[in-house]
C-alpha cells in the first residue's frame, strides 16, 4: 500500500486566533468557516461542525471511500488524501481536476472546498424507473 499523498489546492487563509492545532475550514458555496483540528480527518470533522447544524441535513454517506457522496474540490490549501478508496467514487481524472473525498482526507492545514451537487439516490432510482416506464 502505497503511504498517503498530499494534495494541494491554491492558497491556504491565515489561521486566526484558533487554539494551537486547528484548522480553518471554509466550505463553499456556503461561505461558512468552521474549526477543525490537524491531523483528523475531514469528514469527521464536518460531522461535528457543520452537518446536522443550521438546517442542514446529516450526512447520508457510507464514510470508507466507496460511494463518493462526501466528493467535494479542494480550491485552497492542501490535505493527505489516503490511496485505499473506489476507483468509481473518485477516478483518477476527478483527482488530478482536485476532487477529494472527505471522508479519505487528513487535514494538515487551513483549506476551502467546494461542495459539489449530490445527486439524491432516490431521486436518481425513480428518474431510472419513469425512464423505463415503471412508474
Amino acid at each position: 500500500m502505497e503511504a498517503p499523498k498530499t494534495v494541494t489546492a491554491g492558497k491556504a487563509e491565515p489561521q486566526g486566533a484558533e487554539p494551537k492545532g486547528s484548522v480553518r475550514i471554509r466550505i463553499d458555496p456556503d461561505g461558512v468557516v468552521v474549526v477543525g483540528r490537524a491531523g483528523a480527518n475531514l469528514l469527521s470533522e464536518l460531522r461535528e461542525t457543520y452537518y446536522g447544524r443550521a438546517g442542514r441535513p446529516a450526512f447520508p454517506g457510507c464514510r470508507s471511500g466507496g460511494c463518493g457522496y462526501c466528493k467535494v474540490e479542494l480550491i485552497e490549501g492542501e490535505v493527505m488524501l489516503g490511496d485505499t478508496y473506489s476507483r468509481g467514487a473518485l477516478p483518477d481524472e476527478e483527482r488530478a481536476d482536485g476532487r477529494i473525498l472527505m471522508c479519505r482526507a487528513e487535514l494538515v492545514g487551513d483549506i476551502a472546498i467546494r461542495m459539489l451537487p449530490k445527486d439524491d439516490p432516490l431521486a436518481r432510482l425513480l428518474r431510472r424507473l419513469k425512464r423505463d416506464g415503471q412508474t
